[in-house]
């Protein structure tokens, strides 16, 4: 849309002159009709193939590709994606810019001129900032955040319920030992006295013999 109005842009395939030259999408304007933008295309293309032309503009990320529906030609093409428009470039060689340019009328290609072709200045609109807000992404980051802290509480259950147990164990065969030590010396100091009179039976039978 172009104020607010449906219709079609007309884009052209540029070739930079700098030192790398790279292959360009450039939207050079705005026709109400599909029609009227193939009759502007030729125009344009009459006037300016061939020549070398100064432009400027806003440059802009590539579109998402978008699927036309059943009842409409499916070479055309219903957003601006670069990646497409370098199947239909011929001659193509080298490389081609990942976004593509708007095109603001001045010098050779004012507005006078992209008049007489039938053209309309499209509206320019500044990209959305790099840094903005995803909050799908955020709300992926927090559930990942709070998995992970249920993880890690898990982890620590486990070690804490394994060392109870472990250390549970340790006192209760030190108690077992202790037991079983106490035990082992009551019946030692029971059998003291029996031993005593054996020998004091043994004492007095021995001035019997001769």
């Amino acid at each position: 849309a172009n104020g607010g109005e449906v219709g079609a842009w007309v884009v052209g395939h540029f070739v930079t002159t700098d030192a790398r030259p790279g292959h360009l999408a450039v939207a050079l304007g705005w026709s109400a009709t599909p029609a009227e933008a193939s009759q502007a295309l030729q125009k344009f293309e009459a006037k300016f193939s061939g020549v070398e032309l100064e432009i400027e503009g806003r440059y802009m990320p590539g579109d998402a590709a978008v699927k036309p529906d059943a009842d409409i030609d499916p070479s055309r093409l219903l957003s601006m994606v670069p990646a497409q428009l370098v199947n239909v470039w011929h001659p193509f060689d080298g490389h081609a810019y990942p976004g593509y340019l708007v095109m603001h009328p001045a010098g050779q290609l004012d507005t006078a001129a992209m008049q007489s072709i039938g053209l309309s200045a499209i509206d320019s609109v500044p990209p959305l900032p790099v840094g903005s807000i995803n909050w799908l992404n955020l709300f992926y980051a927090a559930e990942w955040v709070v998995f992970a802290g249920f993880a890690v509480f898990f982890w620590h259950r486990l070690v804490r319920d394994d060392w109870e147990r472990t250390h549970e164990l340790k006192l209760l065969e030190q108690a077992e030992a202790t037991a079983a030590s106490a035990t082992e010396l009551g019946a030692t100091e029971a059998s003291a006295p029996t031993l005593g009179a054996s020998a004091a039976g043994a004492s007095e039978t021995q001035p019997t013999k001769e």
